[in-house]
């Protein structure tokens, strides 16, 4: 004789708060005025050479 199984209880997916991508209020900053972090451009010129040989 097979023991019978109680089905268990599926409980419907709790309903997270959804994750919004960009936060509503923060501000949009200013393209002209946007200070870079300290260093960040030094590098910018720069182009990797792709292991180019001789």
């Amino acid at each position: 004789p097979v023991p019978k199984q109680t089905p268990i209880e599926k409980k419907p997916p709790v309903p997270r708060a959804p994750r919004h991508p960009r936060p509503i209020n923060a501000p949009t900053p200013d393209l002209k005025n946007v200070r870079s972090k300290i260093g960040s451009t030094d590098n910018m010129k720069y182009q990797p050479g792709g292991g180019k040989v001789g």
